[in-house]
């Protein structure tokens, strides 16, 4: 199954934006390399770093490929009900105008920031589960298993396209609560050794960020964001470790 996943950093306004941006931005590549996220190879993943809007379009026109995710990071806001994002110093888009040219793709969008101060740290390290007392201990499966699992769950998806949204219409994203959640949770469920060789869909994680992340934000700055998901296509998004 020919896959890729395309990273977009939008434009940035300063120093401390442009430190957070690229940390999530290499944040998304490292998930979406290691095992829990799909064990994609180096060539299967491009970062663009504001790109121009032309030259975006002509990359993603051109994919011809059966399953893309392509992710966001930056400014973005809503104008009659269209999602609006930030490309570069001069440039506005519309992310759901692009010529999408794959039978199947996850759009995750990253936008709607205010503040950047005390951004999260996404823990990816591989910690091994602790059976304090006792239990059955397996073997982690390998990249070769990662992809089979990842190819299996996705032919059994139907074709058409997902849409991830930080916040809901009319609010704000803030400190990249939503990227930390996503990855994070996705990780934990990588983790858990209480699924074997399962395959976690991204409406499986979006359906516990929409519960869990407005009463975390709420608890951390006292704001409201509810991420929101369009499209009920179940797309692999976290393998299990074992």
């Amino acid at each position: 199954m020919n896959r890729k996943v395309i990273i977009i950093k939008g434009y940035s306004n300063d120093l401390s934006e442009l430190h957070a941006d690229n940390y999530y931005v290499n944040s998304y590549y490292t998930y979406f390399k290691s095992i829990a996220g799909g064990a994609y190879e180096s060539d299967e993943i491009v970062q663009l770093l504001e790109p121009k809007s032309v030259d975006l379009d002509l990359l993603i026109s051109k994919l011809g490929i059966e399953y893309c995710v392509i992710i966001f990071i930056g400014h973005g806001a809503t104008q009659d009900n269209y999602q609006l994002f930030k490309l570069n110093k001069t440039e506005i888009i519309q992310p759901g105008q692009l010529n999408f040219q794959a039978d199947k793709t996850l759009v995750i969008l990253e936008s709607c920031r205010s503040e950047v101060d005390n951004v999260l740290a996404v823990d990816l390290s591989d910690k091994l589960p602790k059976f304090k007392y006792g239990g059955t201990v397996r073997s982690p499966i390998d990249r070769v298993k990662a992809k089979d699992l990842y190819f299996q769950n996705m032919k059994n998806c139907n074709n058409g396209i997902v849409l991830c949204f930080a916040c809901s219409i009319n609010e704000e994203a803030f400190n990249y609560y939503f990227s930390y959640g996503l990855i994070q949770k996705s990780h934990d469920y990588h983790l858990n050794s209480s699924f074997h060789l399962q395959v976690h869909s991204i409406q499986t994680i979006m359906a516990v960020l929409i519960k869990q992340l407005p009463n975390f934000v709420h608890t951390k700055i006292g704001k409201i964001q509810t991420p929101e998901i369009k499209g009920k296509f179940d797309y692999p998004f976290a393998i299990s470790k074992f």
